[in-house]
């Protein structure tokens, strides 16, 4: 492979030789390819996109397979997959005219009367309720405040969680966007009725942007749990939140509850929430390593009594919490005990 892009192809300034050329088999790659955005790397980046866009789309079958991998992702005839939330179907859709997707609901009715049936009977066509047209927010010439934190990226669907208990279900949302696609990205509470987000100022429930997640903390929906970058010594080495806190309506990310904090040498620590309402709270001490807890809606924190364990950070455990059940690395070929309930092995290998 030659050493320097074709003249006139690059449409970036040319990087040096020494940037565009491979380093050597048995070369440490540059510390500068670790920066994502430096200018160097982002160089190093184009001149290889380039070189392999010139080898391989030029070619006929390239072109062609290109096409129909197109006509399968935005042909309306596909069948939209969908999650039950309170009663209602909710879906995430993109095709051609929607390259960057619409979020939106329907009933099971109409959801079954427009499914594919019968060749002699044509089934009448689903009634959507188009909750947000991330297109339309794209193209929007002024963004809603809590999420002009983006600038000029486009913002990219990264799922939302509807509330399924208490008086605002199926009213409220938390959605989380993720400018340019990346790791990083901003969880808002969203008003299923209004169409619009609620801005932390108006009590709105937000997670700015960083490597992170946020749930449902309660049924009532006045608190959420969340993973972020709450300031120094709260990422791990892999740049994930390694802090869980529990954040109720009105309050300040300083102000939130902080639940655990895991060891400066684990991976992350996160939180979900299932559609019965669950909290489950998760460490990874490392990658081969991921310890859940079933969190309940009212579980405090309290300071650690003894030294901490490897996965714990000084200062602050998980109150009323067993020691966790669940290891996602193998199947555990013991009993365990929590207080006066005994679970027998799970047996099996691996």
């Amino acid at each position: 492979m030659g050493s320097s892009a074709t003249p006139g192809a690059a449409s970036a300034p040319a990087p040096a030789d020494d940037v565009v050329g491979s380093p050597p088999d048995d070369a440490v790659a540059p510390s500068w390819l670790d920066e994502i955005n430096g200018d160097r790397a982002r160089a190093w980046v184009t001149a290889r996109n380039e070189r392999t866009t010139r080898e391989y789309a030029s070619r006929p079958d390239f072109r062609r397979l290109t096409a129909d991998i197109a006509d399968v992702l935005d042909c309306p005839c596909r069948i939209p997959a969908v999650a039950d939330r309170g009663g209602m179907l909710y879906n995430f859709w993109t095709d051609a005219e929607h390259p960057r997707g619409v979020w939106r609901r329907t009933t099971w009715e109409s959801y079954a009367a427009g499914a594919p049936s019968r060749a002699d009977r044509i089934p009448e066509p689903t009634q959507w309720e188009t909750l947000l047209d991330l297109d339309a927010l794209n193209e929007a010439s002024t963004l809603p405040p809590e999420i002009e934190c983006t600038g000029d990226t486009e913002l990219v669907w990264g799922g939302a969680q509807v509330l399924t208990t208490g008086p605002r279900a199926g009213r409220r949302a938390l959605v989380t966007l993720s400018p340019g696609g990346g790791d990083a990205s901003l969880t808002v509470e969203y008003d299923l009725h209004s169409r619009s987000f609620i801005s932390p100022d108006d009590g709105g429930l937000f997670r700015p942007l960083s490597k992170g997640s946020m749930t449902w903390g309660d049924d009532a929906g006045e608190a959420a749990i969340v993973s972020a970058d709450f300031g120094p010594d709260t990422l791990s080495g892999a740049g994930y939140p390694r802090q869980v806190r529990r954040l109720r309506r009105g309050q300040s990310l300083d102000e939130a509850e902080v639940l655990v904090t895991a060891g400066s040498g684990a991976v992350a620590a996160f939180t979900s929430r299932d559609p019965w309402g669950r909290t489950w709270l998760t460490t990874m001490p490392s990658f081969q390593h991921t310890h859940i807890w079933l969190l309940p809606d009212d579980a405090g924190c309290r300071p650690e009594p003894r030294p901490p364990a490897p996965r714990w950070r000084a200062g602050r455990a998980p109150a009323r919490l067993p020691p966790p059940p669940v290891t996602s690395s193998r199947r555990e070929r013991s009993g365990w005990r929590f207080r006066r309930t005994a679970w027998p092995a799970s047996g099996g290998s691996g």
